[in-house]
């Protein structure tokens, strides 16, 4: 029988797995926007290129690797935010996350792996969809405030990488909906390079993006889909962070005594707090310590004069990485990700 996509639910393991083909339990599930299912690519290669066999065609076909990818989109709430903020800078207790940093940290440059349940109809008699990805990690992951109402104005999309480890069949539990807190726009305080943009009602958007540039995982002896057995496809052996980008803008209405276009040219440096509220007990912030702007652009904006600003994050000596950028969650969910 066909199935709705609507019937697809994911689910993601809340702490790191301890080893990197071994599947974390302690399941979280919420809903999502995105309708993508995971992408477990097998990788096939030919002889077609080959020499002696008297022509140019393919003969023979030859299981090589696997690939997995899953896009996830959802409306902004405490629990994604914990979450996903968590295993994407990869450090953190108490629902405080910092970048990783690879001097002092015991798992140097290499990212918390994740555990990734898709289903469709998985307690059913004739399962759809029943696969579980090991070894993810978040690639890419982003936060978007809009103006305008409804759910929809405050967003994050994550875009996570597997090693191409999975099961089809997957024995773990399908856990139920966790309770989400949402984390509206309309919550939000802001003050950035010494400016409270709420107080002076200017805010339109503002946008937050990190990028581990996850590095290629296949080496020699990285593995394979099934243990020992060659002709199975090879897998990612290591899930490690490339040269990590960070990216932050703001949109904001441009009018007498607005000071992004000086502060741009006297490269005014500041901090930037951004917080959001979910209710008492729910919360999500970004604070970062050393704030100057890129670029800053006049423009217009459905007929409103508006600036949109560039910021470069600047990484201090003495504050290090929790001084670069910190993301604070506060929620139910305890223990997130790895410490």
């Amino acid at each position: 029988m066909p199935a709705n996509i609507q019937e697809l639910q994911c689910a993601f393991s809340k702490t790191a797995q301890t080893a990197i083909d071994v599947a974390s339990a302690d399941l979280i599930r919420f809903n999502t926007t995105s309708s993508d299912i995971a992408d477990v690519e097998l990788m096939v290669e030919d002889d077609a290129k080959e020499i002696g066999k008297g022509h140019e065609f393919a003969e023979n076909t030859f299981v090589t690797a696997w690939k997995a990818t899953k896009k996830v989109q959802c409306y902004l709430t405490a629990e994604a935010f914990g979450l996903f903020g968590a295993f994407a800078m990869g450090t953190g207790s108490a629902g405080t996350y910092t970048p990783i940093d690879p001097v002092t940290n015991t798992n140097e440059i290499e990212l918390p792996w994740m555990t990734i349940l898709e289903a469709i109809r998985k307690s059913g008699s004739s399962p759809v969809l029943n696969r579980a990805l090991f070894g993810c990690v978040v690639d890419k992951f982003s936060i978007a405030l809009k103006k305008g109402a409804g759910r929809s104005n405050s967003t994050i999309s994550v875009d996570l990488i597997g090693t191409g480890k999975h099961d089809d069949a997957s024995s773990l539990a399908m856990p139920d909906k966790t309770p989400v807190h949402l984390l509206p726009a309309a919550s939000l305080t802001c003050t950035i390079n010494g400016t409270d943009y709420i107080t002076a009602k200017t805010f339109e958007e503002f946008d937050f993006a990190w990028n581990n540039n996850v590095r290629d995982g296949y080496f020699p002896g990285s593995g394979f889909q099934v243990d020992g057995d060659p002709t199975s496809g090879q897998v990612q052996g290591r899930m490690e962070f490339g040269d990590r980008e960070m990216t932050s803008s703001f949109l904001a209405r441009f009018q007498n005594g607005s000071t992004e276009l000086s502060k741009l040219s006297a490269q005014t440096e500041g901090t930037l707090a951004v917080g959001l509220s979910g209710g008492t007990g729910y919360a999500g912030t970004i604070a970062m310590g050393q704030v100057r702007f890129k670029t800053s652009k006049v423009d217009n904006t459905n007929g409103i004069v508006t600036v949109k600003t560039d910021m470069s994050a600047l990484y201090n000596q003495t504050t290090g990485f929790a001084g670069l950028v910190t993301l604070t969650a506060t929620n139910s969910l305890g223990t997130v990700g790895r410490a």
